[in-house]
C-alpha cells in the first residue's frame, strides 16, 4: 500500500509540474502573439506615413517606433543602441 500512495504522490507531483509549464507555454505565446500584432500595427502606421497619410504625423510615427523598439529590445539595449548611433555621427 505504502508502494501506491508513493506512486500517486509522484504522478501528483509530476501533474503539477506539467500543468506549470504548460502555463508558461501559454504565456510565453500569448506574450509573443501580443508582440506580433503590436509590430504589426507599427508597421501599418510607418506604412500609411509613408504614403503620405495625412492623419499619421512624424511625431507621432517617431513615439511609436520608440515605444516599440525599447518594448522588444528592452530599455538597456535601446538606450546601448542609442548611444552607439550618436557615437557614430
Amino acid at each position: 500500500m505504502d508502494e501506491l500512495q508513493a506512486e500517486n504522490e509522484r504522478l501528483k507531483t509530476q501533474d503539477a509540474h506539467v500543468n506549470g509549464l504548460n502555463k508558461v507555454m501559454v504565456n510565453n505565446a500569448q506574450k509573443h502573439l501580443n508582440e506580433n500584432e503590436r509590430l504589426i500595427e507599427l508597421l501599418k502606421l510607418a506604412y500609411r506615413n509613408w504614403l503620405e497619410d495625412p492623419d499619421v504625423a512624424w511625431v507621432e510615427l517617431g513615439e511609436k517606433l520608440c515605444d516599440g523598439l525599447c518594448e522588444s529590445m528592452g530599455d538597456k539595449d535601446y538606450q546601448e543602441w542609442m548611444q552607439a548611433l550618436k557615437g557614430n555621427q
